[in-house]
């Protein structure tokens, strides 16, 4: 499956979510990309709301136990490879969770918890 992120959106998400390095702020991102902080933020949203429309249409709005907090190791490994932020592919949620060794249940979760995290803000 494609990714129907841009080049743009991958990078961004890759680095808000601190997917393959830290953390980056708003500001440090668009001071690289030449543009302004809220840009940035629409972008990073646009590539959210593509996720969670692919998010809800599978789990039909099901309610996970996450709670919004900081992501562990392995649940930006899933999201790195559920998100083709490596490789441009966007994985379904089956491929995903066998390249890490865990669940669907869990793939599904940690997709939930990274929205609600990033919604947040």
């Amino acid at each position: 499956m494609q990714s129907c992120f841009t080049e743009k959106q991958r990078r961004i998400l890759s680095s808000r979510f601190g997917l393959e390095q830290k953390t980056r702020t708003l500001r440090d991102l668009a001071e690289e990309y030449r543009i302004s902080p809220e840009s940035v933020r629409s972008i990073e949203r646009r590539a959210l709301r593509k996720i969670e429309l692919r998010h809800l249409s599978v789990v039909k709005r099901a309610d996970f136990p996450f709670p919004s907090s900081k992501l562990s190791a392995i649940e930006k490994k899933i999201l790195t490879v559920l998100w083709g932020i490596e490789d441009g592919i966007w994985r379904d949620y089956l491929v995903a969770a066998s390249a890490c060794s865990t669940t669907v249940d869990v793939v599904l979760a940690v997709e939930r918890k990274a929205i609600g995290t990033k919604n947040k803000f």
